[in-house]
């Protein structure tokens, strides 16, 4: 995400009303507004009062403040505030490094695997995740024998909504030599169109960098080889900035990296990583051997609460995770794990079954531990946990579908399918598993079973009220969800 330049305004709006939208701006998306840039706050303004026919400011600031997050008028004003300015392999020394040292190095390590798991942090438009794209079709000499998950969000919904379409103008290829735009783009009278194969490996999906809804395996944002976060950091007060920072720390697996803009803050705010410097560049790394890292205090979980994931897609090009539900209330207080128990080695099982209270039909409170392991990135523990919630409860339907999302973790998406069908057999009812099914499938290329199990979800959904929030969907509607579905398929990655 980049912030636009400044333009001629106006007459000035009034100060206070302008300070106190300032004010409402920064807590919406973490952005400040110092003097210097009151002009960009006075350009969203007038730019969202036009869009929406409002008279005054004051009417603004009372929509803003009782708006939902997806209420258009939210949407568009965050747009107004945060026009991307990027374009196709925008800062060339880094992406040198990239092609150079950091990609290749990944790709080695993870060969065994085939498996890539890459984040752009603040995509705007979508120039720089299918820039990354780009260069791994030309460094991989089989890409389509890897899996390869770019992650792209940002804070913007227009601009997600620009990106998926793969449709850009001239100057987003400034930077970019004639021969790779014929290869991967075909010419749509003024615009440019990336190649379908490119475009389906990147998934958008919005997210807000300020709040704490990340690293989760519930949103796909955690254990990343590589994030890139440029050019945003700059415009976060120090506080944002280092919540950010030390969020990022945690949603990379150890020996990930991560780039930043150049004009980022000091490194003394990327303390836990380690500084590699690069020609041209500096990158930053989650060292090998550390502490087993703990979460930021707004990120500290009990095992009590089951944290939601934060995107709800409304496309194809985005992930719909299962996001958590809060576990029916146990009959009797849960005590958390001893906190020396909280680390990444696997277990013993006779440890497991003292640290949950065994009642017979009710696995919901090793399930809410199960689902903190996995926040965590703890996934042998989470795996036994997850047994101990099934082996209390077998037909708990979410238990069975976290157990999917785990094997997928693991990356045996055959096994992922079994569990998942294991949670709609145990609750037919259960709309977020057909939904989930529908998503393996269509990844393993398995169109008729998906769309079978997508109808499936559609006929229970309609019997629910429009309004009626979904469980285990982070929030969504019954209708947000059919008009999603009616758009076009889900994609899980």
């Amino acid at each position: 995400m980049t912030l636009s330049m400044h333009t001629h305004l106006k007459p000035a709006l009034d100060r206070t009303e302008l300070g106190r939208l300032a004010q409402l701006a920064t807590s919406m998306t973490g952005l400040e507004f110092p003097e210097c840039r009151l002009p960009d706050l006075a350009r969203a303004v007038r730019e969202t009062l036009v869009q929406f026919s409002l008279a005054r400011c004051e009417d603004l600031y009372r929509l803003l403040i009782d708006a939902q997050p997806d209420h258009p008028v939210t949407r568009a004003f965050i747009s107004h505030l945060t026009i991307g300015e990027t374009h196709f392999f925008r800062n060339q020394p880094q992406f040198e490094a990239l092609a150079a040292t950091i990609l290749p190095e990944i790709i080695e390590q993870r060969r065994p695997q085939r498996r890539l798991r890459i984040w752009s942090a603040a995509c705007a438009t979508g120039e720089e995740p299918y820039s990354i794209a780009i260069l791994l079709d030309r460094l991989l000499p089989t890409p389509a024998e890897w899996e390869i998950s770019i992650l792209a969000t940002d804070i913007d919904h227009q601009a997600l909504e620009r990106a998926q379409h793969g449709l850009y103008g001239a100057w987003s290829f400034r930077q970019v030599d004639e021969e790779l735009r014929t290869r991967y783009f075909t010419q749509q009278g003024r615009f440019y169109e990336l190649a379908p194969t490119i475009r389906r490996r990147v998934t958008f999906a919005p997210l807000n960098l300020i709040e704490a809804t990340y690293p989760s395996l519930l949103n796909n944002t955690a254990h990343m080889d590589l994030i890139l976060c440029r050019n945003v950091l700059i415009y976060f007060s120090p506080p944002t900035t280092r919540g950010v920072v030390e969020r990022l720390h945690l949603a990379l697996r150890r020996g990930g990296w991560l780039l930043v803009g150049h004009a980022e803050p000091s490194q003394e705010i990327f303390a836990r990583y380690a500084t590699v410097n690069l020609p041209g560049t500096v990158a930053y790394r989650r060292p090998h051997e550390e502490e087993c890292a703990v979460a930021a205090p707004c990120q500290q979980l009990s095992a009590k609460k089951i944290v939601e994931a934060s995107v709800y897609p409304m496309d194809d090009a985005l992930c719909l995770p299962l996001a958590g539900r809060p576990a029916t209330p146990p009959t009797a207080p849960l005590t958390a794990p001893p906190k020396q128990e909280w680390s990444e080695q696997p277990m013993q099982r006779q440890q497991l079954l003292a640290l949950t209270p065994y009642r017979q039909g009710d696995g919901t409170a090793a399930y809410a531990v199960a689902r903190e392991y996995a926040e965590r990135r703890q996934w042998t523990a989470a795996e036994q946990w997850v047994g101990r919630a099934l082996e209390q409860t077998p037909l708990l339907a979410e238990a069975h579908a976290l157990h999917a999302l785990l094997l997928l973790e693991a990356g045996c998406i055959e096994a992922a399918i079994t569990a998942a069908r294991r949670g709609i057999y145990a609750d037919p009812n259960y709309v977020a598993g057909h939904l989930l099914v529908a998503q393996l499938y269509r990844r393993c290329g398995d169109g008729r079973r998906a769309d079978a199990a997508q109808r499936s979800a559609c006929i229970l959904l309609h019997q629910y009220a429009s309004d009626a929030v979904v469980p285990d969907t982070d929030g969504a509607t019954a209708a947000q969800l059919l008009a999603s579905m009616e758009q076009t398929p889900t994609a899980l990655y």
